[in-house]
């Protein structure tokens, strides 16, 4: 038996299917809005004279919890002011605003695990940066992998940072921690290995050159202290500038003083590295740490020793100087430093010293353990500027602290300084209820005669334990900042230009 539709009912499909006939041609066409004449390259073509086009807006909280965002999802985030979209991976700023013109540029390689700490320690000189991460899986002849350590080469390829290549120790082992330290200036590249077994000597410590010719890079030197032994540390610091290294070694056993450490000097004398002086301070005592961070910039080479003990004040921490030409001769071991510098306002457990920064005249020492007020460890920043006249001695010390700061945050754990900006680390800040230690930056403008702040990075991707500006580097207007604990533990660095 055949069935009819109502004449009322047919009429009502016969329209319908006649529209969608007409949506599907129209949409093969394009669809214009405001126009009749839509582009032929766009299926949906809007246009106005007073309108615009106003996409979803979230807060960050709401964008990342999307579950399963499509690849190319487009969202306003109101919190960063700033147009992002979902590459399939992660979210990625996609227009800027004037509040943050470009954010960090987020860098995770494909060839790090978990463990690897990738970033623990990074550098940055021009179109070039090194990233360590000490603790990288290796593969091994015979099969298997062995947690030797690595470090990677950036390059900035009109505009946009990407890896250019990995390094690794010819001779590496297991539990070298190559990659602890890295640094880098021109064509050459330095990477610590404190934990390289020299020897018989277990955790002596050793650092590798390498050289950049094109875009290859070949390890050059290996760097060893003819008087190293067990336990140096050798390599946990490392620095530089042009024809000079330095390599921190604050284990080093001075006379009866354990643990109150060394520096080496090594200069470029043709193809060759040359070890030219040890540096110790002649007032050093027992877990100074001396060389715990280190930095050269033209005839200066600078030491912390985070662990030095003013006066009644364990760990208050100080910083020496030494000079080159103190000696006629130049460079000279056990030559005596150029001056000690103290923080006038220090107390125990300031850590001043854990970090330290020289370009040109200006100098930047972190003292992490400082206490702010009534914040535990908040951390700070000391800026010394070198006077070129007379004695040359750093004075006029200038104090920074993070406006919002609190306890713990540990400001303080890394400066960078070039003439025209000084970048301080703390680590341990907190992004929000939920996400402690993500970390932060602070960038501060310090060319002129007062310094002032400028910005304030933040972790778009912050994660509990990611430690965010544990270590940072800048060149020009160039920032890059490691955050090993990111990925658990995979690690993670960022790029920032603050032009």
């Amino acid at each position: 038996m055949k069935k009819f539709l109502p004449a009322g009912l047919q009429q009502k499909m016969i329209a319908l299917i006649g529209m969608v006939f007409f949506f599907n041609s129209a949409f093969s066409q394009g669809v214009g809005i405001g126009t009749s004449t839509p582009h032929a390259s766009a299926q949906l073509d809007i246009s106005s004279s007073n309108k615009g086009t106003l996409i979803t807006t979230m807060t960050s909280a709401q964008r990342k919890a999307i579950a399963d965002p499509a690849t190319g999802l487009l969202v306003y985030d109101i919190n960063k002011k700033t147009i992002y979209m979902f590459d399939g991976i992660s979210w990625l700023p996609f227009l800027f605003s004037n509040a943050d013109k470009n954010p960090a540029q987020l860098i995770s390689p494909v060839n790090v695990s978990s463990g690897d700490f990738f970033a623990y320690k990074v550098s940055i000189s021009n179109d070039y940066a090194i990233v360590g991460a000490y603790n990288k899986l290796v593969g091994v002849l015979g099969g298997g992998f062995e947690n030797r350590g690595a470090a990677y080469i950036f390059f900035r390829n009109n505009g946009v940072w990407q890896q250019q290549a990995s390094l690794l120790a010819s001779d590496g082992a297991a539990d070298d921690y190559f990659g602890a330290s890295v640094a880098i200036s021109g064509s050459y590249a330095l990477v610590g290995a404190w934990g390289d077994d020299v020897g018989a000597d277990a955790n002596q410590g050793s650092a590798y050159v390498f050289n950049r010719e094109g875009s290859s890079w070949t390890q050059m030197a290996k760097l060893t202290a003819a008087d190293g032994a067990a336990d140096d540390y050798f390599g946990h610091s490392a620095a530089i500038s042009g024809n000079t290294i330095i390599v921190g070694a604050y284990g080093d056993n001075i006379g009866a003083n354990i643990n109150q450490g060394s520096a080496y000097i090594y200069t470029l004398s043709g193809s060759s590295w040359t070890f030219r002086a040890k540096l110790t301070a002649s007032d050093g005592g027992v877990d100074d740490r001396f060389g715990n961070s280190v930095s050269v910039s033209g005839s200066y080479v600078i030491a912390g020793a985070y662990l030095d003990d003013i006066g009644a004040n364990a760990d208050q921490g100080s910083v020496y100087s030494f000079y080159e030409l103190t000696n006629a001769a130049g460079w000279t071991t056990a030559q005596a430093y150029h001056q000690k510098i103290l923080a006038a306002d220090g107390e125990a457990d300031d850590y001043f010293g854990v970090s330290v920064s020289a370009w040109g005249s200006g100098l930047a020492v972190g003292a992490s353990g400082d206490d702010i007020g009534a914040n535990t460890s908040q951390g700070s920043a000391y800026l010394f500027y070198r006077s070129p006249i007379g004695v040359q001695n750093w004075t006029l010390p200038e104090k920074i602290t993070a406006n919002d700061g609190v306890a713990n945050d540990n400001f303080g754990i890394c400066v960078s300084r070039t003439q025209l900006f000084t970048v301080v680390g703390a680590y341990r800040s907190d992004a929000g209820v939920g996400l402690l230690n993500s970390g932060a930056v602070y960038v501060y403008n310090s060319s002129g005669s007062a310094v002032t702040f400028k910005t304030k990075i933040d972790d778009d991707t912050a994660e509990t334990n990611g430690y965010f500006g544990f270590t940072t580097g800048v060149s020009g207007y160039e920032i890059i900042i490691g955050a090993y604990g990111k990925n658990n533990d995979r690690g993670q660095i960022g790029f920032k230009n603050i032009e």
